[in-house]
């Protein structure tokens, strides 16, 4: 499964305030709970919880002159950075790396941004690092979401499932057929909402290898459908991006994320199995009502029944969100719309925050997470 990079051409800078590093930047992890460096040393930590190794740290400002062309740091430029470590360790930071924490510590940071001087809450500065997202042309187009720093999570960003980690700069979920590229040489990743065999950094334009294999009988066909079935959500990804200024908090693009009511490969598969004619077409069931009411997650899903007010029928508002969805909307995805009859009464017609469903003539918003 080749890529074709023309999608990526243009020019765009994530940090246009720092340069690729030479050589490989091998002090931090990509796993948030590894304990031990490739070096055998164990990490040692920062004030906001970021793994580092000393040695290798020390090792590459010793062989690289103007460390800071490459690396955002913050410590006490007077003091020197090895004397840093060793005197005042706790208040050294790397604004470049990204934790599982990190989002606890932006009311607690107000920083002057030492690269442009843009003051800003939290760890990343928003004119310095700059996100984008875009749809790279693969045998299928595929999405991709650039973050302009080192991302160590160790769960999805979409479903928080525990991450495989392929490499020192690779992991996926095969829950939801993401994959998490980093690369090395700039300290950026690439989050792929799909399967492909290679990938680029944005800033250095290096090509990264993927090693993913996905046991799957037509990966063709996981391609036209599983990323159909979510092409709404990278689309609201996409508008979030573009609405990102200055004066925004770049990490919470994470939290906007796990809102997304994400269709995963898991729900994928096992609607696939219920289709015989799958290569021609694909054709969702009735899959938000469980066959034993006395069932308290969804069987596709995995979420909490939710219980209708007059007759106590346990149903999955997420999976029935997923089939009105479809049912009203104009993608290659057909679903048994007709053998179902539903009586919805809502005291709030006109929601403001999302467009209306039309499901036999009746407007209602069928957002999850809406308030109306």
């Amino acid at each position: 499964m080749g890529i074709i990079l023309t999608s990526i051409k243009n020019f765009f800078e994530p940090t246009s305030k720092l340069k690729s590093s030479p050589i490989q930047i091998s002090f931090v992890p990509f796993n948030i709970n590894k304990s031990v460096c490739d070096c055998g040393n164990v990490y040692s930590e920062t004030i906001l919880l970021q793994k580092f190794c000393k040695n290798c740290l020390f090792v590459y400002i010793k062989n690289i002159k103007n460390f800071d062309a490459y690396l955002d740091i913050h410590y006490k430029k007077h003091l020197g950075i090895e004397e840093q470590f060793e005197i005042l360790s706790e208040g050294l930071y790397f604004k470049q790396i990204i934790t599982n924490h990190s989002l606890l510590f932006y009311d607690k940071l107000y920083e002057t941004c030492e690269l442009c001087g843009h003051k800003y809450y939290g760890i990343i500065c928003s004119v310095c690092y700059l996100i984008s997202f875009t749809w790279v042309d693969t045998t299928s187009t595929i999405p991709i979401l650039y973050l302009p720093w080192w991302d160590t999570h160790n769960q999805c960003i979409v479903c928080d499932s525990e991450l495989e980690f392929k490499s020192n700069c690779q992991k996926w979920c095969s829950n939801c057929l993401i994959i998490y590229t980093g690369c090395r040489y700039c300290l950026t990743t690439n989050i792929i909402f799909g399967i492909t065999n290679q990938s680029q950094c944005r800033k250095c334009k290096r090509i990264l290898s993927i090693d993913i294999n996905i046991s799957t009988d037509n990966m063709t066909n996981v391609g036209k459908y599983f990323l159909e079935f979510n092409n709404h959500n990278y689309n609201q990804i996409s508008n979030y991006v573009n609405n990102i200024d200055q004066n925004s908090n770049l990490l919470e693009i994470y939290n906007f994320i796990k809102k997304l009511s994400y269709f995963n490969f898991r729900i994928y598969s096992q609607i696939k199995e219920n289709n015989e004619d799958y290569l021609n077409e694909l054709i969702i069931p009735i899959i938000f009502i469980p066959l034993n009411n006395n069932k308290s997650t969804c069987h596709y899903c995995k979420q909490i029944y939710s219980m209708t007010s007059l007759f106590n029928q346990k149903y999955c508002k997420n999976c029935l969100n997923w089939y009105i969805k479809y049912a009203t909307s104009n993608v290659n995805i057909k679903t048994v719309i007709n053998n179902l009859d539903v009586y919805i009464k809502t005291p709030n017609t006109n929601c403001n925050k999302y467009e209306p469903r039309n499901l036999r003539d009746l407007n209602f918003c069928n957002q999850e997470w809406c308030e109306n």
